[in-house]
């Protein structure tokens, strides 16, 4: 069975001070490197994130390829699994790409492992092939984690094939442990180990292997393993010439959590442990991701027995809830405080640097966590903590701290490997924005408190209100036909409507004054009509127009003493307090403007073409368009978002593309509609559609109100604007 990411206190103990000392004294628990070898360097500060590997092109964040560039400049598909080999450079599994890749000191990206073949049958044959070949022939199915040996040779946790592969140092792959055996009943899944055998390594079943790692003891290479759907963490000394699978933690047993008899590891259940890191001296840290927990595993005592304990997380849930199946919700409460005290959402990857901090990555926290074992203080040293809602076709086009910036401010998807370079830098996988970061001297990075879900920035007054202001909590919409006719619904009111008043011309664009008291209509000839408490400024005098060109949209200032009319050849008339921020009047455009939108300052404002390009203005911050894009449909509407961070387009067909911090909430870019779009328009935390019927297409936290659907006027409906308070 498979078992999907679901959402969801370090104590001071015996044994910190050695930790401690350990660390000191030995290092990550690799190697000991000097700087200089590790790869590549990473620039900046303490407290700044660079991008090391990936690219958004074509409007795709993630892709493959090419090789034998700077990773910078190479696409990856899901990176997660990172390991530092003895020379410094770093392996990367690219799990959707079903590959295994290589940066080193110079930054160049090269393919390690994997042919990319995609598994899209239900028999695993296809996807685990290759062994006693060329590595880079070979079929991988999602690999995950990665880890390197003292003497260079590359094992890779080939998690959905259920085994470990091994690639030597001339390239040539095998099966290095697992037996690569299918669920009768689910052939897309792993056997299960049949209790809890030790044996050797071919010969004992491992369940999604996730997280490797390899360090050196006594002399000897010992490999680590998550064995994530056995919920068992796995030993192998590398260096012996018959290697057996060596059970150190967890059981076969029904129950998700316990504390077995005297504390033993061997007598402890673990629910689907994600990452493991090891000092040293042997002590364990385990990422017991589906608990919330992180789980130290003490070195054994002269009798044999590895202790465990919780050092982080909320280990009285954990018991509470050990025999539900499901991975336990969980929160990120607790920064600036005693780890002990503190909560985790999801810990995934799990590192240690030599002076003491140990290091967490939260896959639904989305930050990663430092832990000074000393002090026992937790803090947030990168994320800031929000979920990056995925685009359908891969993610948010920009990236908050993408290609540098700030780590607090940086934005993460779904974490997974985080590694301690030799150099005291922090790599980190970061998944579904297919990139892989790193931090500089991230011991000395400042550590901040950051709430679960992340800060929310203040909420803009309604409608840039600043005085006057309607009261909260009110939903609604109008709708405007051809004809100058006004339809409303919800708490919105009608004012009166343009019919009759146009004189041949056709009305396109009603915009509500920021209090929401009245309204102005537009037509396609520049006349303005006002209603309600709308400020009558005028319009545009005969013969303003040139051939071909039309009004395409009204916008209010945010004190409602002004607007802007915007034309179809992206020409811009302010009337009353608007400013003017620049046009395109000098620009031969691909496809006529459709929409203009101000920012929420009205210090600048947005336009798109039909062809998708977006051209911004003032204190409009570009962040992407679809203009180098064959689209189905023209584009129709741009809306900012709130915080001016970002902004979605809709086409005609209701296809939604967002940039920034725009959350895609769904399109209807699958759905064949009776008629096209014609407009969207920012709704409660979401945006709403309109069709040329009516019809109303709403995705947002804003309730439904009604449409004219089922019931479509005479002439068409050319916009809508919502009552939003």
């Amino acid at each position: 069975m498979s078992y999907p990411s679901q959402k969801r206190r370090l104590r001071s103990g015996r044994g910190i001070a050695a930790l401690v000392a350990a660390l000191l004294a030995g290092g990550t628990g690799l190697a000991t490197l000097p700087a200089a070898q590790a790869a590549p360097a990473v620039p900046g500060a303490a407290g700044t994130i660079q991008t090391m590997g990936g690219i958004t092109r074509n409007y795709q964040q993630g892709g493959y390829g090419p090789e034998g560039v700077n990773a910078k400049e190479s696409q990856f598909q899901n990176p997660r699994g990172l390991a530092f080999a003895p020379n410094g450079d770093l392996y990367v599994t690219d799990a959707l790409n079903n590959r295994v890749r290589k940066i080193d000191a110079n930054g160049i990206v090269s393919l390690v492992a994997g042919n990319g073949t995609v598994c899209t049958t239900e028999v695993p044959a296809p996807c685990y092939s290759g062994d006693n070949g060329a590595a880079i022939n070979a079929t991988l199915n999602e690999p995950h984690g990665v880890a390197v040996d003292s003497e260079g040779n590359v094992y890779i946790a080939d998690s959905k094939n259920c085994v470990i592969r091994k690639v030597d140092t001339g390239g040539i792959i095998s099966t290095y442990a697992g037996t690569g055996a299918r669920n009768p009943a689910n052939p897309k899944a792993c056997a299960k180990s049949d209790g809890t055998p030790n044996g050797p390594v071919l010969t004992v079943a491992l369940d999604q292997p996730k997280s490797l790692f390899m360090t050196r003891q006594s002399g000897d290479d010992t490999l680590y393993v998550a064995d994530f759907g056995n919920s068992q963490i796995r030993m192998i000394d590398v260096d012996s010439a018959t290697p057996e699978n060596i059970r150190v933690a967890g059981t076969s047993r029904a129950r998700h959590y316990g504390v077995g008899a005297g504390q033993d590891a061997l007598d402890s259940e673990f629910r689907h442990p994600e990452s493991v890191w090891v000092t040293p001296d042997g002590v364990m840290y385990v990422s017991d991701g589906g608990n919330n927990l992180i789980r130290k595993i003490a070195p054994p005592t002269p009798s044999g027995i590895r202790k465990v304990s919780v050092i982080a997380g909320d280990a009285a849930a954990a018991q509470a809830n050990a025999s539900l199946p499901d991975d336990l919700e969980g929160n990120s409460d607790g920064d600036g405080g005693q780890a002990i005290n503190a909560h985790l959402d999801k810990p995934r990857g799990i590192t240690g640097d030599s002076i003491g901090n140990l290091y967490v990555a939260e896959e639904h926290g989305s930050r990663i966590r430092r832990i000074n074992l000393g002090s026992g203080q937790i803090n947030t040293i990168a994320g800031d903590g929000s979920i990056l809602d995925q685009r359908i076709n891969g993610g948010s086009l920009a990236i908050k701290g993408d290609p540098d910036g700030n780590a607090l401010e940086a934005q993460f998807a779904m974490l997974h490997d985080i590694q301690i370079a030799p150099d005291g830098s922090l790599w980190v996988a970061d998944s579904r924005n297919n990139r892989v970061r790193a931090m500089a001297d991230v011991a000395n990075a400042p550590g901040a408190v950051i709430p679960t879900g992340g800060i929310a920035p203040p909420p803009p007054p309604p409608g840039g209100c600043t005085s006057n202001c309607p009261a909260p909590g009110k939903s609604g919409y109008w709708m405007l036909g051809e004809d100058g006719k006004v339809f409303a619904f919800g708490d919105s009111a009608t004012m009166g409507d343009a019919v009759g008043r146009m004189a041949g011309a056709k009305a396109v664009h009603i915009e509500p004054t920021p209090n929401f008291g009245g309204y102005w209509i537009n037509d396609d000839r520049g006349g303005v009509h006002a209603f309600g408490n709308a400020a009558a400024l005028g319009g545009l005098p005969g013969g303003t127009l040139q051939a071909g060109e039309r009004v395409t949209s009204l916008s209010t200032t945010p004190s409602g003493a002004g607007y802007w009319l915007f034309t179809s050849k992206g020409r811009v008339f302010t009337f009353g307090d608007a400013g003017k921020f620049g046009d395109l009047a000098a620009i031969t455009l691909n496809g006529p403007i459709q929409s203009s939108i101000p920012t929420p300052s009205g210090k600048g404002y947005f336009m798109v073409g039909s062809d998708g390009g977006v051209f911004a203005f003032g204190d409009a911050i570009f962040r992407g368009s679809m203009g180098a894009t064959k689209l189905n449909q023209p584009v129709m509407s741009l809306v900012p978002t709130s915080t001016n961070q970002g902004y979605w387009l809709v086409a005609s067909d209701g296809g939604i593309f967002a940039f920034g911090d725009a959350k895609f909430r769904g399109s209807m870019g699958a759905t064949k509609l009776n008629k096209p779009v014609v407009g969207m328009v920012r709704y409660g935390t979401g945006y709403l559609m309109v069709g040329a019927d009516g019809g109303i297409f709403s995705f947002s936290d804003k309730p439904f109100v009604g449409s004219l659907g089922a019931n479509p006027p005479a002439r068409p409906i050319v916009f809508a604007a919502t009552l939003d308070t």
